[in-house]
């Protein structure tokens, strides 16, 4: 029996002049079974066709896990392999604040840890909102108000109270 441990294929798709395409192939032997592990197509670049429980690693000067995708955990973590809450996401760096910023080139949303302490928040001067099913419930101002629902919004020394079950919440002056 012949046994090919790795493998290499090249393929053209399209050899029409002018649009031409093609693809490459690269397959390892695991397990006895030879897998495609890497395919760089005319539209994409696919790792783990076979959908084999293999991990990807990409290293950086300092971390050897600086992104790590668990192939069997099915998640991805930033500066770590270890993903002790189960998430799909994991961010760590131990050497300094550690984060996640989500930004459209001008406001800035992020969940950050640092010192002990976790935040969740804006790093620009906007407002800060919580929304379900995209409506409005809860919004806190860059003017230090909080606001119920869109509207009602408490000024600095007001307590927001209630009349009961099913009554509307209102800011009274403390």
């Amino acid at each position: 029996e012949d046994i090919v441990y790795a493998k290499v294929t090249g393929q053209i798709t399209d050899a029409s002049d002018g649009s031409e395409d093609a693809i490459v192939r690269w397959y390892i032997m695991q397990g006895g079974t030879r897998r495609e592990s890497l395919s760089l197509g005319p539209s994409e670049t696919v790792i783990n066709e076979a959908s084999v429980d293999k991990d990807f690693r990409v290293e950086s000067d300092g971390n050897a896990n600086m992104l790590f995708v668990d192939g069997g955990g099915a998640s991805v973590n930033v500066g770590t392999t270890t993903n002790t809450y189960n998430a799909a996401f994991v961010v760590n760096n131990e050497s300094a604040e550690l984060g996640v910023d989500v930004t459209d080139g001008t406001t800035h949303l992020g969940l950050w840890g640092t010192s002990g302490v976790g935040t969740v928040g804006t790093r620009s001067n906007h407002d800060l909102t919580f929304k379900i099913n995209d409506n409005e419930k809860f919004r806190f101002t860059t003017d230090n108000e909080i606001g119920i629902g869109g509207t009602n919004y408490g000024t600095d020394g007001q307590v927001l109270t209630s009349g009961g079950a099913g009554a509307a919440v209102a800011w009274e002056d403390a």
